[in-house]
């Protein structure tokens, strides 16, 4: 896909969706070459993954070797560094205080997907600023505009039963390693680690959407603008779309997929 398409799509998305940071995209690069001919800027000292997707949200293009990766649980679920059986035993979590028991904490790690390759660094970039195509796209918003994704989702894909969340190693592992490793959506209520470091808002959720899966997420919110939202936001969504210059969705006002559908008070009038 070309930059054009990605800075049209991101258009598209904050045309539907009132959102408050920029959308961000993350490219696992396996190949040094390739790595070092991307523009992002060169992180020099220690920084935690999740600290880099905040930056990203902000409107900074990063990139990352496993030296600088601040937070030796992200450097593991990424890829970068050693699993140890300490830890898939769940004995490594034991002395955290977050678990009863280990059967508790494993089973915790056990459902933490891991990224089995090795990549040599990371790209963490605002999604209209990458040069390749992302990996996986990240969307840091309300819990109803993650509702729009996911209905954005499953307008194209019906829905989707595997979401992972623990409320632990949010950014890295539920977000980043499990959409890239199972190559689909997941969500997460962040963790106290990403809420401390990153200072997100207590209001904000993540989503991680794969790459080759984005388009059609956004083709499906589209879609779903004027059977879901309601009036308010239906004139909101009209109105962005004509600032941009862009086909808005065919809305009607007034109805809805539910108009007529309720029955409330004690005639039960609709």
């Amino acid at each position: 896909m070309s930059k054009e398409k990605r800075e049209e799509q991101v258009k598209v998305i904050n045309s539907l969706l009132e959102l408050k940071r920029k959308v961000v995209g993350v490219k696992f690069y396996y190949d040094e070459e390739e790595y070092e001919a991307c523009p992002a800027q060169q992180v020099k000292y220690y920084i935690p993954y999740c600290v880099t997707v905040r930056c990203a949200t902000a409107g900074h293009d990063i990139k990352i070797r496993k030296e600088n990766i601040g937070c030796f649980a992200a450097a593991r679920v990424l890829g970068m560094d050693e699993v140890t059986e300490s830890y898939r035993s769940g004995e490594d979590c034991m002395g955290l205080g977050m678990y009863s028991d280990q059967q508790a904490a494993k089973k915790a790690v056990d459902n933490i997907s891991i990224n089995p390759k090795c990549p040599c660094g990371i790209e963490i970039s605002p999604l209209e600023l990458m040069e390749k195509d992302p990996d996986v796209v990240i969307v840091v918003s309300t819990p109803y505009n993650i509702m729009r994704l996911i209905q954005g989702y499953s307008y194209y894909y019906g829905s989707y039963k595997g979401f992972k969340m623990a409320g632990n190693q949010a950014m890295c592992a539920e977000i980043t390693a499990c959409t890239y490793v199972t190559n689909e959506i997941n969500t997460s209520m962040m963790c106290s680690g990403t809420r401390f470091l990153s200072k997100w808002q207590k209001d904000e959720m993540a989503m991680g959407i794969p790459g080759d899966k984005y388009e059609k997420v956004i083709q499906g919110v589209y879609h779903t603008a004027d059977p879901l939202e309601r009036d308010a936001d239906k004139e909101r969504i009209k109105k962005a779309f004509e600032e941009n210059k862009m086909q808005a969705p065919d809305i009607h006002m007034g109805k809805n997929y539910d108009t007529n559908y309720y029955h409330i008070g004690e005639t039960g009038i609709r």
